[in-house]
C-alpha cells in the first residue's frame, strides 16, 4: 500500500470511529431522556396514588365517624330504655 492508501484508510478509519462515538453518544442522550420520562411518569403515578390513598383514607375516616356516632345513639336510647 502507499502512503495515500493509508492516510486515506486513516481518515476513513477516524471519520467510521467518530461516527461510532456519536451514534453511542446519541444512544447515551436517548436513554437519558427515556429515563427521564420514565421517572415523571413515575412521579405522576405516585401524586396521583398518594392522592387516591388520601382520599380513601378521609372516606374511612368519615365512616368510622358515622358508626361512632350511630353506636353513641344507640346506647343512649338503650341506657333510656332501661
Amino acid at each position: 500500500m502507499s502512503a495515500s492508501s493509508d492516510e486515506k484508510l486513516t481518515k476513513v478509519s477516524a471519520v467510521t470511529t467518530a461516527g461510532e462515538a456519536s451514534l453511542v453518544q446519541r444512544s447515551a442522550v436517548e436513554e437519558a431522556e427515556h429515563n427521564a420520562r420514565v421517572a415523571k411518569a413515575a412521579a405522576r403515578e405516585a401524586r396521583r396514588s398518594r392522592q387516591i390513598d388520601a382520599t380513601m383514607l378521609e372516606a374511612m375516616r368519615k365512616r368510622f365517624e358515622q358508626r361512632q356516632q350511630q353506636n353513641l345513639l344507640l346506647h343512649r336510647s338503650y341506657v333510656a330504655s332501661s
